[in-house]
């Protein structure tokens, strides 16, 4: 599935594409999550809203991009994705979504 957003091409994988790739790259796959985002949603939808019009600016996009440059509201957020990380069962290699891979790189 290719996909264009300004002028930009990129090509959305499987997780079992990209490990395969990192494979032929001489990495070792360790762990993967996938990133289910549940946690950080609840965070963007009824907190990170009310914070936003804390910061200056003429509307909404610009008063998130204000508060995405705080660091407190960063780590907000970051705090949010973490929690949101969930393993993906052996199983279900042919994941398409958001993965997080820890690679090992094979001497």
């Amino acid at each position: 599935m290719k996909n264009s957003i300004a002028g930009n091409t990129y090509i959305r994988r499987l997780a079992s594409e990209y490990e395969e790739i990192a494979k032929n790259c001489g990495f070792k796959l360790l762990y993967k999550f996938s990133i289910d985002f549940v946690v950080h949603r609840y965070f963007e939808r009824f907190i990170a809203k009310n914070i936003y019009n804390l910061f200056y600016g003429d509307n909404q996009t610009e008063k998130r991009l204000n508060a995405n440059k705080n660091i407190l509201f960063r780590f907000l957020s970051f705090i949010s994705l973490f929690l949101s990380f969930k393993p993906i069962k052996k199983k279900n290699k042919n994941y398409f979504g958001n993965t997080f891979f820890v690679f090992q790189r094979i001497n």
